[in-house]
């Protein structure tokens, strides 16, 4: 007993030793069979974190105190700056169909809940989307696309208040797991300074919000503030605001260029922020809208429409099964009626104009509030990297870590994303927290800047967004119709596979590019090879028009190219008009089975249509993007 006793003194003084020692960053002029060592070493020593704290209850926020609490842990703090959110249950107030943030939850976000035991709850609150409806640049009232999608999809595409889902899950940790978990709404951090052991110490203050969730019940607690408070682990879930990234940011810049004083190589940061400049920025103002009870306007359809000069982008999805919408109204920041204070009579005027389909689901006195109200902007393109923790003691995740702008449902998912592979990363390494948040880093930032860098290109404007997004678009539908078992489906089917990283998707889509561009060649050498042949028979004076074979193939691209792509189109038309996939039924378990094989989508819906004789035709059916083509707010 002396033994052991003196053992774990030991192994407790040399582990906060070593973790001063990692927090100096002194390992990076180390030998690696040195830092073998230490990383032995801390197995044995390392113990779970007595107290955690998380910054952000937002979706992610809270779904990570949940997975904490899930794991055993106790006295976890959640730290939010804005009020907390109304019940979830209160139909009142979710009722106001424009007021709040709309979400769409994909599969990444549904299994991630499904595992926190919390998805039976969630789904009582969301509204299916089965299909969608758009009007591409310049069509009429009545040429509208419908799609609807099929039941072999292995998810549908839930939609929800950023808020209600928010206050679900605040509502599953008061009911479930109020002994371990503490919610301070109201309070945001200011400060945060790491200790000799690693350890962070943040300064809290109470926020400008007005409301305390003080006295609700529960744990929900509204503390006076303390100079510093430590914590074993802090959590970033913060979201776009980054206060906890930006500091981490700013901590590492000022390590590495201590270090690289003596060391040129040490110059560049391990946790750095990658901001990418909005040269596509546009603002919105969200619009509620009622669907007349009439067969033509299904109340489970994504409707979006656009004007041919890309002034007006027109977007909406369902805010419950009654008919009422959510529409998003994007506009360039520079636009009259995207100004606060603007005239109700002209915004009116260009409603009529733009979307005369529209127009008459909206009441004058939304236009008005409408037309009064500020606009909102979209995130910028941002991710951390190529770390996300520091030492033993802190990690980002969810939004904190990659900021999309919300057009194919993948911010918010893959935020839940982030909580499941955090829980992994500490059932991997259960006695060492250290190892676990660096294996979380390994798994999820290389994710973060693939997510990022493949959302970006998918949105840049003009000449870019054609060479980025639209021709490759175009190639995939090309090339996946000639041979499904060699070239994959689009970018954005892709994206919505089951079980595929994002990472994965941007290997998949480079081994495409490589392949469709080695196939041009190899096609335009053979046309130049025949027309060279036929042209030495006819005449041995026209061989010198060899060339010609090359302008056939070039020209026949551009005419196909031509037959699909007009100014002003946005994703949702090209893929349509190409009779594109844009999800993907195949289920993580076929995928796996098929992994490095081209898929079929394998979609059996039929859309009917009447024929002359009026009997019922099939068609092909077109598909469906649960998310859309244009931003889901």
């Amino acid at each position: 007993t002396t033994v052991a006793t003196i053992w774990r003194n030991t192994c407790k003084r040399l582990h906060h030793a070593v973790q001063i020692f990692l927090n100096r960053n002194c390992w990076r002029v180390l030998p690696s069979t040195f830092l073998d060592m230490l990383s032995f070493l801390l197995p044995c020593t390392s113990v779970a974190p007595t107290s955690s704290a998380v910054i952000g209850a937002g979706p992610a926020g809270l779904a990570t105190s949940i997975m904490l609490a899930r794991r055993g842990l106790k006295d976890i703090h959640v730290y939010e700056k804005l009020s907390a959110p109304p019940n979830s249950a209160d139909t009142s107030v979710w009722s106001d169909a424009a007021k709040f943030y709309l979400i769409g939850l994909g599969g990444r976000g549904q299994k991630a809940l499904y595992e926190l035991d919390a998805w039976e709850q969630v789904e009582k609150c969301c509204t299916y989307v089965l299909g969608r409806k758009d009007w591409a640049p310049g069509a009429s009232e009545d040429e509208g696309v419908e799609r609807i999608f099929g039941d072999d999809r292995p998810y549908k595409t839930a939609v929800i208040p950023r808020d209600r889902l928010a206050g679900v899950l605040r509502e599953i940790v008061m009911a479930n797991h109020q002994e371990a978990v503490t919610l301070h709404y109201d309070r945001e951090m200011t400060g945060i300074r790491w200790g000799e052991d690693g350890s962070p110490l943040i300064t809290l203050a109470h926020s400008a919000s007005a409301y305390s969730a003080s006295n609700e019940g529960g744990r929900i607690s509204s503390e006076l503030d303390k100079d510093e408070i430590r914590f074993d682990l802090l959590i970033g879930a913060d979201g776009a605001a980054r206060t906890l990234a930006s500091a981490m940011e700013q901590d590492a810049s000022s390590e590495t260029a201590g270090a690289a004083g003596h060391h040129k190589w040490l110059r560049s940061p391990l946790l750095r922020v990658t901001r990418y400049t909005d040269d596509n920025r546009r603002v919105y103002k969200t619009i509620p809208m009622s669907l007349p009870k009439a067969k033509k306007w299904r109340p489970d359809v994504n409707y979006s429409a656009r004007t041919k000069d890309g002034r007006v982008v027109f977007d909406a999805l369902p805010a419950n099964a009654e008919g009422d919408y959510c529409a998003v109204l994007l506009l360039k920041a520079e636009d009259e009626y995207a100004q606060p204070g603007s005239d109700p009579v002209g915004l009116r005027a260009l409603l009529d104009d733009a979307l005369p389909q529209f127009s008459p689901l909206i009441a004058d006195e939304a236009v008005q509030v409408v037309a009064a109200k500020p606009a909102s902007n979209l995130p910028a393109f941002r991710f951390v990297g190529p770390t996300l923790h520091k030492g033993s003691s802190t990690v980002l995740l969810g939004d904190a870590i990659h900021t999309v702008k919300p057009y194919f449902g993948l911010g918010a998912n893959s935020a839940l994303e982030d909580v499941i592979a955090l829980r992994t990363a500490l059932e991997q390494h259960p006695n060492n927290i250290g190892n676990a948040l660096a294996a979380f880093s390994d798994a999820r930032a290389g994710e973060a800047a693939a997510l990022v860098r493949i959302s970006r290109e998918l949105d840049r404007p003009g000449i870019l967004g054609f060479v980025t997004f639209i021709l490759p678009i175009i190639l995939d539908g090309i090339f996946n119709g000639v041979a499904p078992q060699l070239f994959e489906k689009n970018t954005i089917a892709l994206l919505q596979r089951d079980g595929v990283t994002f990472q994965g998707v941007a290997r998949r889509k480079r081994r495409d590019r490589a392949l469709q561009l080695a196939t041009l060649a190899v096609v335009a050498l053979a046309v130049s090879y025949l027309t060279n042949f036929v042209l030495t028979v006819l005449s041995t004076d026209l061989s010198e028009l060899a060339f010609v074979g090359y302008s056939l193939l070039m020209g026949a691209l551009a005419v196909q190219i031509s037959r699909v792509w007009e100014p002003g189109m946005a994703p949702a038309d090209v893929l349509a008009k190409t009779a594109q996939p844009v999800t993907d039924g195949i289920s993580s378990s076929d995928n796996r089975r098929g992994e490095g094989e081209g898929n079929v989508e394998g979609d059996d819906d039929e859309d009917n249509g009447d024929n002359e004789d009026g009997k019922a035709t099939k068609t092909n059916p077109l598909p469906f993007l649960g998310k859309g083509g244009l931003p889901l707010l």
